[in-house]
């Protein structure tokens, strides 16, 4: 769910609140009371977004798979866990070592030097790569390791 209709389903929320209060003040007969906002009309607001937000999976959350999140989020990825970018993802390596998953179709897509890194290369510090597809691309974490992540992506223990 992007920001904007995050925005507009608040605003549309806040507005109808705020007639209905308004009724209710105007002429002494509250249609919701206060007992019903609380206990059943913001929880189920709060359920739908976060179903939402669970079908559109990571826009805005970073670690469960960003979907196409439009800043670097800095993950921890664990010696012996796996690093799985899904299509469009984008990392640096900051700290740490690991070793590029592959699959058959290719590596991941080292923009730093212009070429694609094999299964088995080492992943260079402070480059920026790309995962082109949603085909189990990434890299294996030989020592903890820290990346900044823009985009979807998935860790495993291997």
């Amino acid at each position: 769910m992007n920001r904007r209709r995050k925005i507009a389903i608040i605003c549309f929320v806040c507005v109808f609140l705020s007639a209905t209060c308004v009724y209710g003040l105007a002429t002494n007969d509250a249609l919701i009371t206060e007992g019903y906002l609380n206990e059943v009309f913001f929880p189920k607001v709060k359920e739908y977004i976060n179903q939402v937000v669970s079908q559109n999976p990571g826009t805005d959350q970073p670690g469960t798979s960003p979907g196409s999140s439009e800043i670097f989020t800095v993950v921890s990825v664990k010696e012996g866990q796996n690093f799985y970018g899904k299509e469009g993802c984008e990392f640096i390596l900051r700290q740490g070592a690991g070793t590029v998953i592959a699959s058959e179709l290719g590596g991941l897509n080292d923009v730093t030097s212009g070429v694609d890194l094999g299964n088995g290369q080492d992943v260079p510090p402070n480059h920026l790569l790309i995962v082109p597809r949603n085909d189990s691309r990434g890299f294996t974490a030989a020592r903890d390791v820290l990346i900044m992540v823009k985009g979807g992506y998935l860790i495993e223990q291997k």
